[in-house]
């Protein structure tokens, strides 16, 4: 790891910080970024600032700003009237962690090269239930790690992400996600084991390691809210209404593997943890129009919000009690919620957890009571809604299909299944819905799903292809009866075609064959002469193949 050092001048920056420099200006060009605050009356002219500079937050008409040194001379044109404000955390000195996992007591911030031991020591603990994955070594040698946690199943598992500190300032999360995979990784009840074995679930505690240790990796008290090349990572991202590189420029190297993990994992649900408010912040940022799951937003985000008010009642009480829609918050563009939302097929919330950005490591473990069950239970949502299997109704081979909720959903919202099994995830509100499945060489499949809010439903889907004679909206196209059986089976297709039938053992050995002209219903199958056990039922015709499983006792 290549450490960053602090230099002399940044020592003398320090110190001229604690002497309380009258020149904020000149400290703020020392450090490259800018922060301001001033009133506003408009909330369209506040969205042409958000163009320009980073609105960090809007309070009872006061908005506070961050900006690099090109941002903040171009901000200077607009003639606002404004106050620069000193970040607290650049007075303080914070208790630091630097030793080994086993003495962290959780009110404490990790230097760098902790936070780096604690990752890699949570997989040496649990390798069978944690890994790290490396997505990329910053220029600067800090690297942005991922623990991903599981029973060591992944396949057909919806996939759930948890981050934090994409702004490097903003460390209330950053300690609560290291806190939570301890959590998971060494508490043995019901609801975590759960969430172990049904869940493939990956936390990064800091997505952006270079702006906590910006200029020290032993302190977090000279953290920036930019990288280290003075780019706002929650702006960077390709945005649905602006389109490419919305704050003009390049995809930071943060931003891009983020970008890639995103392409590489289906993530069904995601929140990303930021600072400076109390608040969940959901779809979308960038547009008024509101998200086709507005209503299951706003059902999971209170029930993230009254969870954490059954710990402090003053908590998360902001806006309509601890939930806000972005954009009638404040509009911005390039944001990764908006990103994850409307091209990766996930559902992304922002969750603004502390009104102090660093506070003070005591207070640290407070965090976390109040955020533990809500962290835990948003977690759970993802088993919930609908899911199931999407298969090839004729070789039974797993498909990887659309998935499209009629009158309901935009094309920003629909899912896909997943290979190599075929799985799909659809969280969604309660209520009647009709599920549209298509994909290209086969007939759409319609199937109808009733489901209560909190609820759960599990489908099986079989697509038909499409030059095939089966009605692709038939429930269950070979019906067998009755299965398990004694003497006699009945089998109905539904086709016209001509069939062939046959009954196999497990090993493949063919026990029983029959044809039928022009019938799609076969009775009274004398099964008697075979032995108990399973076998396995194949019907054929010239366009089609179908097996079941048979029961004889």
């Amino acid at each position: 790891m290549k450490k960053l050092f602090l230099t002399i001048a940044a020592f003398c920056f320090i110190i001229s910080l604690k002497a309380q420099d009258d020149n904020l200006r000149d400290i703020m060009k020392g450090r490259g970024e800018y922060v301001f605050a001033f009133n506003f009356d408009d909330v369209a002219d506040l969205n042409d600032i958000s163009r320009i500079v980073s609105i960090d937050k809007v309070d009872n008409g006061v908005v506070t700003a961050y900006a690099n040194e090109a941002e903040y001379e171009k901000f200077l044109t607009l003639n606002i009237e404004h106050q620069l404000v000193m970040p607290e955390h650049l007075l303080k000195d914070f208790k630091m962690f630097d030793g080994g996992r086993a003495e962290y007591e959780w009110d404490a911030y990790p230097t760098y090269s902790a936070y780096e031991d604690m990752m890699y020591q949570f997989a040496e603990d649990h390798p069978d239930k944690c890994s790290i994955i490396e997505l990329g070594t910053l220029s600067s040698g800090h690297k942005i790690l991922v623990a991903r946690l599981n029973d060591g199943t992944t396949d057909g598992e919806p996939k759930f992400l948890y981050s934090s500190t994409m702004h490097g300032d903003e460390c209330t999360g950053f300690v609560m996600m290291l806190r939570l995979i301890d959590y998971l990784l060494t508490t043995d009840d019901a609801q975590v084991n759960d969430l172990i074995n049904n869940l493939d679930i990956f936390i990064c505690p800091n997505a952006n390691p270079d702006g906590t240790y910006r200029w020290t990796d032993d302190n977090v008290n000279t953290a920036t809210r930019d990288n280290a090349s003075g780019i706002d990572l929650n702006r960077n991202y390709p945005d649905s209404r602006v389109g490419e590189h919305p704050d003009g420029n390049e995809y930071a190297a943060e931003t891009q593997l983020f970008l890639q993990l995103a392409s590489d994992y289906q993530f069904v649900m995601a929140a990303n943890y930021h600072g400076g408010s109390e608040v969940l912040n959901y779809p979308w940022d960038n547009y008024y129009q509101v998200h086709a799951d507005n209503v299951w937003w706003k059902y999971v985000c209170h029930e993230y919000a009254d969870l954490t008010h059954l710990v402090d009642p003053n908590y998360m009480t902001d806006y309509d009690n601890g939930i806000v829609n972005g954009f009638q918050w404040y509009m911005i563009t390039g944001s990764r919620q908006d990103y994850m939302n409307y091209y990766a097929a996930c559902r992304e919330v922002t969750i603004e957890c502390s009104t102090v950005k660093i506070p003070d490591e005591s207070q640290l473990p407070s965090y976390w009571n109040k955020n533990k069950e809500s962290m835990l239970t948003y977690m759970g949502e993802a088993l919930k809604g609908i899911h199931g299997v999407v298969t090839d109704s004729l070789t039974g081979e797993p498909l990887e299909v659309e998935v499209f909720v009629e009158d309901h959903d935009k094309v920003y919202s629909k899912i896909y299944s997943n290979l190599p099994l075929g799985d799909f995830h659809r969280v969604i509100n309660g209520g009647n819905w009709t599920l549209k499945f298509s994909a290209e060489g086969y007939k759409d499949k319609y199937v109808e799903v009733a489901i209560e809010d909190g609820g759960r439903v599990d489908i099986d889907v079989a697509m038909v292809p499409s030059g095939s004679s089966i009605d692709e909206n038939e429930d269950d196209f070979v019906k067998v009866y009755p299965n398990p059986t004694e003497e006699v089976l009945n089998i109905t297709v539904n086709t016209s075609e001509s069939i062939r039938w046959s009954i196999s053992d497990v090993s493949g050995r063919v026990l029983m064959t029959g044809e039928v002209d022009g019938c799609s219903e076969i009775s009274g199958v004398d099964v008697s002469s075979l032995n108990s056990g399973i076998y396995i039922l194949e019907i054929k015709s010239d366009t089609f193949s179908v097996s079941r499983k048979i029961a004889v006792r």
